[in-house]
């Protein structure tokens, strides 16, 4: 593997090369000027690292990028701009660089990596792991096809967290399908994170690919007394007082089994689920004849196996088992990577938002996967076409009903006076106060229930601040806020 660092810190291009001497596999190159580097003939690389800002010149990471990938021997290759503090600025034209074609027909994977500099060697040693460790294992082509199953499915990579850890899972099936042999996979993470989501979208990318059954269990409801019987099956006889075989959820017909909620997998038996994973056999009770088990197991938690260890609610041998394969989900993905993958979505679509609407609506919900896809959808299907920070909340903070009752409508705007005031702010504000009873017979009171709603429930306080954002002048504001009627009614629902 050849990979080359250009950034103009020279202790930064120290700490990797002295971390990539511990890789014999690694061939690297680094460059502390961004023009030496783009005239060298030093040939091409399968990872490029390249630093956002430099000292030395006043051109930046996105500008040699784009150089880079006019030269012809630039593909399959992963080039990471690497930048301590992402705006948006340079966030945004990173994207626009990502959606060349010539980046699509060339197969080359641009992500964006934060950096400490406080520790360079550390942050060397944890980022050349990371990336040797998926290289090696998943040719770039074939991560180009699991990217693109797993967003047909529905699944997001908004942020490079989230896609180390998909490829993590499937290098982890690769191994499996190769060896023939039966193994498991943790994938650990706090409720709500995505684990559920994320085996689930893994199934349905290798619905081809699996010839036996996909078995998904609740580890909560197997029974400590009868889940032997649950888990290994039984056969008829006198013995079990059965009059028919059962298959259990270890079958030799079964490819994949998902436990779910495995915190709460009985004690008792943990032993003999070992002895199935080490041995690939399994005696179904009644029986005296192994049977082969080849599954892939994956093991979804709430709770970290080394606290599962310390709490004595897991056998230290089948800890020792599982520990090297635990896959941990993010708790929470990035705000400015959640905006950014949201924006991109919907301009992909035709729709174009604020980013400060986005930034609202992304801060009040649980950023994982799901909850993000969600949130597209419900953006998607609006009628409004430019989303600003009022609808936002509007669609944020109302109740179900009322929130439909937003997706469902589409106002028309015949007013020529809403031409004076911005017309998608106007329709979201009609709604809002449609929601409170507040009858609105002209443009005059659409203004007027505006500044009461900067005022008494964003909490601006002086007029000054409420004009920047409404346009209205302070004079007018003045006036409008001696309302009584419209203070008390805002007073009641701040």
């Amino acid at each position: 593997m050849r990979i080359v660092v250009v950034d103009d810190d020279k202790k930064i291009l120290k700490a990797f090369e002295k971390v990539c001497k511990n890789y014999g596999e690694i061939e690297i190159n680094t460059f502390d000027d961004p023009h030496k580097f783009l005239s060298s003939t030093s040939g091409s690389y399968d990872i490029y690292v390249i630093d956002y800002v430099f000292d030395t010149t006043s051109d930046d990471g996105i500008t040699v990028i784009k150089n880079l990938l006019n030269k012809s021997e630039v593909s399959n290759a992963i080039i990471y701009l690497v930048t301590r503090y992402p705006d948006e600025v340079s966030v945004e034209r990173f994207n626009l660089l990502a959606q060349r074609d010539d980046v699509k027909k060339n197969l080359v994977k641009l992500l964006l990596h934060e950096k400490s500099v406080e520790d360079r060697e550390k942050f060397a040693e944890e980022f050349i792991a990371t990336v040797v460790d998926v290289y090696n294992n998943l040719n770039f082509t074939h991560k180009q096809h699991i990217l693109t199953l797993y967003e047909k499915n529905g699944y997001c990579f908004i942020s490079s967290d989230i896609i180390d850890r998909v490829f993590a899972l499937e290098r982890k099936f690769e191994e499996w399908r190769k060896s023939e042999k039966t193994d498991v996979v943790v994938i650990y993470g706090e409720m709500g994170v995505g684990k559920t989501f994320l085996s689930d979208t893994f199934v349905k990318v290798h619905k081809r690919d699996i010839k036996g059954n996909v078995k998904q269990v609740d580890s909560g409801t197997i029974n400590e007394s009868t889940g032997l019987s649950q888990l290994l099956g039984y056969v008829k006889g006198a013995f079990t007082g059965a009059d028919k075989d059962t298959e259990g959820y270890i079958s030799s017909n079964t490819d994949i089994l998902i436990l779910d909620n495995f915190q709460y997998f009985p004690l008792q038996l943990q032993r003999a689920f070992l002895v199935v994973i080490d041995s690939g056999l399994y005696t179904p009770l009644g029986s005296n004849k192994h049977e082969v088990f080849k599954g892939f197991i994956i093991l979804l938690t709430n709770r970290h196996p080394d606290e599962m260890l310390k709490k004595g609610t897991i056998i230290p041998d089948l800890y020792d088992r599982i520990k090297s394969s635990i896959i941990e989900l993010p708790e929470e993905l990035k705000d400015s990577d959640t905006v950014n993958f949201i924006k991109r979505q919907l301009q992909n679509k035709g729709k174009k938002y604020s980013d400060e609407a986005i930034s609202y609506v992304v801060k009040n919900i649980h950023r994982t996967p799901r909850n993000v896809m969600h949130l597209i959808e419900i953006l998607e299907s609006m009628k409004i076409t430019q989303l600003d920070i009022l609808n936002a909340r509007y669609v944020l903070q109302q109740n179900e009903r009322l929130t439909q009752k937003v997706l469902s409508n589409n106002i028309s705007n015949n007013d020529s006076s809403f031409k004076t005031f911005p017309g998608e702010l106007s329709r979201a504000l009609s709604y809002f106060m449609n929601s409170l009873s507040l009858e609105i017979k002209d443009f005059d009171q659409l203004k007027k229930a505006f500044v009461f709603y900067l005022k008494y429930i964003e909490k601006y306080e002086t007029n000054a601040d409420i004009s920047k954002v409404s346009g209205i002048s302070p004079a007018q504001i003045s006036r409008y806020l001696k309302d009584e009627k419209f203070k008390g009614l805002f007073k009641k629902i701040q």
